[in-house]
């Protein structure tokens, strides 16, 4: 089996154990059908996974689901969530600043109005990077640059 099944198993089997625990420590049922149904939908993205493979003879999915049975390709043979030939983004804080910025402004919703001050700067300056990537991005994609950011 693929690594992508057994990590989607595990996942499955960490969520059923993690709720069977939580069930035992607190009795409080809410929370144990949420991790009871994180773990039976990672368990059912590893079976349906597994069908995939099974369905196409490969050892690794390479089309989403919807559009299995695929017909064999470059990418089909070279495995899972493989694309050499895609850009990737250039190394950059904008996430984590702009993550940043959300978590002080939801502290702020709990702790104070202060703290929403705090998160305009990371959000303004994280935001500006973000958006910045993405144009450049963009901009080199539709020029033809491919290896552009590799």
């Amino acid at each position: 089996m693929p690594e992508e099944v057994r990590f989607f198993a595990r996942l499955g089997g960490y969520g059923v154990i993690i709720a069977i625990v939580y069930w035992i420590v607190s009795r409080e049922p809410i929370g144990t059908v949420v991790l009871v149904g994180f773990g039976a939908g990672m368990g059912f993205v590893s079976v349906m996974l597994a069908l995939a493979v099974r369905r196409t003879g490969r050892g690794r999915v390479t089309e989403p689901l919807w559009r299995l049975p695929a017909l064999p390709s470059r990418e089909a043979e070279e495995g899972a969530f493989i694309d050499e030939e895609a850009r990737l983004p250039g190394a950059s804080f904008a996430p984590l600043e702009f993550g940043l910025g959300i978590g002080l402004a939801a502290l702020g919703l709990v702790l104070g109005p202060w703290l929403f001050l705090a998160a305009a700067a990371p959000l303004a300056v994280g935001g500006r990077d973000w958006l910045r990537g993405v144009v450049e991005e963009h901009r080199a994609v539709a020029g033809g640059d491919r290896d552009g950011a590799h």
